[in-house]
């Protein structure tokens, strides 16, 4: 996962729209659009900082790519319960992938769609949520 998409996505596990997370990470919302859309990545590691602390994840979560960032921002957004509902799903698409004949970019490829049908449900449940 990206930088971007990880601020995205912890933007969203905490239910803030991009002015006011831009606030409490102490940047300008066109900065934070332009992180989260991949244009551009932090100049300075005060950014990476200030960003962790307001999402109160670790600053090398942020700047660094793992495979395990799906299952990680899970966890910091939602709990334990997240990373356990990750793992599962990570677990049953791996089930799903193994022994298949697809190539490697396309198994990213519906991996790819899948998190983000993922957020979008989450976001439509958030203004289900709010409209009710």
């Amino acid at each position: 996962m990206t930088f971007g998409e990880k601020l995205k996505n912890l933007r969203i596990s905490i239910d803030k729209t991009q002015g006011e997370a831009a606030d409490g990470i102490g940047i300008s919302r066109r900065a934070l659009q332009q992180y989260e859309m991949g244009e551009t990545i932090p100049r300075f590691d005060r950014i990476y900082e200030q960003a962790a602390k307001y999402y109160n994840v670790p600053v090398e979560f942020l700047k660094n790519e793992s495979e395990d960032d799906f299952k990680k921002c899970a966890e910091y957004g939602y709990g334990a319960k997240g990373k356990k509902q990750a793992e599962d799903l990570a677990n049953e698409i791996a089930g799903l992938f193994a022994g298949g004949e697809l190539s490697e970019e396309d198994a990213d490829k519906i991996m790819k769609v899948m998190e983000e049908a993922y957020w979008e449900i989450k976001i439509r449940k958030k203004n289900k949520d709010n409209n009710t």
